[in-house]
């Protein structure tokens, strides 16, 4: 398992930024360098990484997009009362809502991982006003 497969995508990444969801996680997504032979593209660093290089994450927000694992992304969803049944194989999702009453939503994904999966979900959540994104925490 490639250390990208265990957390959300660029795209979610961006899109929970622009949802407005503020995480401090340990990894990031950052735009490599490109050269004349090796196009640019998107690589995974570590926060602390950064800082022991004298580099604050924080401060380059237009160039460090959070890209919260597996764990964390549980984590945040546990913490606001949800409960994410990944569906393996058929890449669906079910929620279970706050007071475990159920959300009947099955959110049909494409040969995504099980992180990617509960992005997903937390995205939808967000877009569905279920969940505010100015109430969700999450520091490493």
């Amino acid at each position: 398992m490639t250390p990208e497969s265990k957390r959300c995508t660029i795209e979610q990444s961006l899109k929970l930024q622009e949802l407005g969801v503020v995480l401090k996680v340990e990894m990031h997504w950052v735009r490599s360098i490109g050269t004349v032979n090796t196009p640019s593209e998107w690589v995974l660093v570590s926060r602390q990484g950064t800082i022991d290089q004298g580099i604050d994450p924080d401060v380059f927000t237009n160039a460090y997009h959070p890209a919260p694992d597996v764990a964390e992304l549980g984590e945040i969803l546990l913490d606001n009362g949800y409960l994410i049944i990944w569906g393996g194989q058929k890449s669906e999702v079910i929620m279970a809502g706050r007071n475990w009453s159920p959300i009947y939503k099955w959110i049909r994904l494409k040969k995504q991982t099980e992180a990617q999966a509960r992005c997903a979900a937390l995205i939808w959540l967000i877009e569905n006003k279920h969940l505010d994104p100015k109430e969700i925490k999450l520091l490493a």
